[in-house]
């Protein structure tokens, strides 16, 4: 077997950030958006070929920012210290609910929404061994349920379900929720085939070589990844 080449981490802008995190790309307007925690802000970024980034907007809060996500409208949702935002289409910032006490030692953390819409944020404290952090969920209308809440440091967020017969299952009620949907599914040499059949009942499936579709994407000029 050769050896695997390795990989060259080169910088992608440079523009200087105090606490970059939390890269989300923005498939509508083809963009990348990020936040600098600890400045309070929201950037957006345009990516070019090479793998260049180049800041065309950054919007502040008036506060710690932790993530933020993106609608396919093109609004924001912002984790600010201790509350969320929305930042509508217009550029109207709206705050929400306060999720964190004001005055504690804590702050918003790191956010995903979950396939559901609901978006799903986490704390960080400022003191050192803390084991009572929590992550919490906010829904479509606001209304807010903490999932978890002894962690020392909520961060890392993602969602994914076992490849077994109760993940499938969660899979599919999930997708099932959603209409005009095609689903695509990466060859895994069989691993795939018991999700393919269950989600061949509610929607289209492909199955794809993930290697000719990274092959396709460049030979169109574009940077893509499944």
């Amino acid at each position: 077997m050769s050896p695997m080449s390795p990989e060259i981490a080169l910088p992608a802008t440079t523009e200087r950030f105090e606490l970059g995190e939390g890269p989300v790309w923005d498939p509508v307007r083809q963009h990348l958006l990020w936040v600098d925690i600890t400045r309070g802000l929201v950037l957006t970024g345009r990516l070019d070929r090479e793998g260049h980034v180049t800041v065309v907007d950054s919007v502040a809060v008036d506060q710690t920012v932790g993530a933020v996500a993106v609608s396919e409208s093109g609004e924001w949702i912002v984790a600010g210290a201790n509350r969320l935002f929305v930042r509508q289409t217009s550029g109207r910032i709206v705050p929400g609910h306060r999720l964190v006490v004001e005055g504690g030692r804590r702050r918003l953390n790191d956010g995903k929404p979950d396939p559901s819409g609901s978006f799903v944020v986490g704390t960080l404290s400022y003191e050192p061994g803390s084991v009572s952090e929590e992550l919490i969920r906010v829904d479509a209308v606001s209304v807010v349920q903490t999932i978890d809440r002894d962690l020392g440091q909520a961060n890392g967020l993602a969602w994914s379900v076992d490849n077994n017969e109760e993940g499938i299952s969660t899979l599919v009620e999930k997708i099932s929720q959603f209409e005009n949907v095609l689903v695509v599914a990466e060859a895994t040499g069989g691993l795939e085939a018991a999700l393919v059949a269950q989600l061949a009942s509610i929607a289209p499936v492909a199955v794809v070589n993930p290697r000719q579709v990274r092959d396709f994407a460049k030979a169109t000029g574009q940077l893509a990844k499944t």
